[in-house]
């Protein structure tokens, strides 16, 4: 855990020139924009915090960031305490509540296949599979909604939308305090 406690401490003086985005804060905590273009040290604390986020979330080295996308820094305490990374997008497909879900209309069961075997539609693409466990009837909403491991559900038509979150995080001690939240009102 020191390691990475040094990797999350914030030298404010060591940084020059820095974004704040503007939030009201009684907790002395503020939000910092990290742009492509900005000084080298921004950029090298940026690598160490994605390169920890990567390792945490279980993400390929080098996945999460690229010269477009945007990082803001949760600051509370002169420690990093959450990150968001955002990529300019230009159409998102909404997140539809599993109860309202089309029935089975992309998840359809074979005979030719076998009896536990499934055939997943994405497009022009198709996955074929055995069932290990079987998901709760789109019939019954009770069961799904208290289903939280769940799949998630999109609408099949796309959205204009400006801004994509490619990862949050916020570390272990400072989750469930809104930081997440206070990211995303940045972003927006």
């Amino acid at each position: 855990m020191r390691r990475n406690g040094a990797r999350l401490a914030f030298c404010s003086y060591c940084w020059h020139n820095e974004r704040v985005v503007p939030m009201t804060s009684s907790d002395g905590a503020s939000i910092i924009l990290v742009l492509d273009g900005d000084p080298s040290a921004q950029w090298n604390k940026i690598q160490d915090v994605v390169k920890m986020i990567e390792n945490e979330l279980g993400l390929e080295d080098g996945w999460l960031i690229h010269k477009s996308y945007k990082v803001y820094l949760f600051i509370s305490s002169q420690r990093i305490a959450g990150c968001l990374v955002a990529e300019p997008i230009k159409n998102a497909y909404r997140v539809v509540s599993r109860s309202v879900a089309p029935k089975s209309s992309s998840v359809t069961h074979t005979k030719e296949a076998g009896l536990n075997s499934t055939v997943l539609h994405f497009g022009d693409v198709s996955f074929k599979g055995e069932v290990i466990k079987t998901a709760p009837s789109v019939n019954n909403p009770e069961l799904i909604d208290s289903d939280i491991s769940g799949a998630v559900f999109c609408d099949n038509e796309a959205v204009p939308a400006l801004c994509g979150i490619r990862a949050i995080w916020v570390t272990h001690s400072n989750r469930r305090k809104h930081i997440a939240t206070r990211l995303l009102d940045a972003a927006r």
